[in-house]
């Protein structure tokens, strides 16, 4: 039986070899998770962030790992 990964609708449906691989590396690399018409909707967004422009925001976006 083949193994088939992909979007499915609101969820990304992972194969046991990429469910391995997580596990394994902690990461997966996944392809289609968004589309273009979903990308134009949230770039001008994140944009923003990325600038530092989201209020409230207080600090560098790469140090929002730490309280």
């Amino acid at each position: 039986m083949t193994e088939h990964s992909g979007r499915a609708g609101d969820e990304y449906v992972l194969t046991s070899d990429q469910i391995d691989q997580v596990r394994r590396d902690g990461y997966v690399k996944l392809s289609g998770v968004i589309g273009a018409e979903e990308l134009e909707g949230i770039e001008p967004n994140f944009e923003r962030f990325i600038r530092g422009h989201v209020p409230g925001m207080g600090r560098d976006f790469c140090d929002m790992a730490v309280p």
